[in-house]
């Protein structure tokens, strides 16, 4: 029964943004994480995720349910299972979707001081010096950070280009968001740059 509400839960709760773009940052590297319930939220079958999650041994058990959690916007439920767990980054992430913002540095410093090569950390400080900072400049150096990790992070480039935009650096942001064409904020990004420089059908 636990675990036919967890996978309910799971399906009712899980919020339009957690596709695979959105969960390739919050994932803790594979050694901590059970491959399989890794591979299915990666692959978006939470349902299957939520069981795997809740048949794994005791000592993994909180890792795969505080994603899920987090998943389902679950604030307290991620941070009661994940404060044990001992991930930084996940612990973060839940603090910020439980309005913690200031209680989310300091687990996301950590994770940087765990595993300096994990871009996922430096992302999320990026988008919270971006949207609750106002720190164009900050975040800038965050989203950076971010792809010298994973050069291939599509959000971290385009939102990288958002900085750059209010910083007046429209040339290297019109080159972010053309490399990351398919993310709503590149094509709205393309769109203002286009209107500023006075194409508006291009804008269009």
């Amino acid at each position: 029964r636990t675990a036919i509400a967890l996978i309910l839960l799971v399906v009712c709760h899980t919020p339009l943004g957690a596709q695979r773009q959105d969960l390739e940052a919050l994932l803790p590297p594979p050694a901590p994480a059970p491959a399989a319930v890794r591979q299915a939220t990666l692959a978006g079958d939470l349902p299957r995720a939520a069981a795997l999650a809740a048949a794994l041994p005791a000592a993994d058990r909180p890792v795969g349910l505080g994603l899920l959690a987090i998943l389902r916007r679950d604030a307290p439920a991620a941070i009661r299972l994940l404060r044990p767990a001992r991930q930084p980054k996940l612990l973060g992430v839940a603090y910020y979707l439980a309005g913690q913002h200031l209680l989310f540095r300091d687990p996301l410093t950590e994770a940087i001081r765990r595993d300096p090569l994990d871009f996922g950390p430096y992302y999320y400080l990026g988008r919270h010096y971006d949207t609750d900072g106002n720190d164009a400049e900050t975040a800038a150096a965050w989203f950076r950070r971010a792809l010298e990790r994973h050069p291939g992070h599509a959000r971290s480039r385009s939102y990288l280009g958002f900085c750059l935009e209010r910083l007046g650096e429209t040339g290297v942001a019109s080159a972010a968001y053309t490399a990351t064409p398919t993310l709503l904020n590149s094509q709205l990004g393309l769109a203002r740059l286009r209107l500023a420089a006075g194409q508006p059908a291009e804008a269009l």
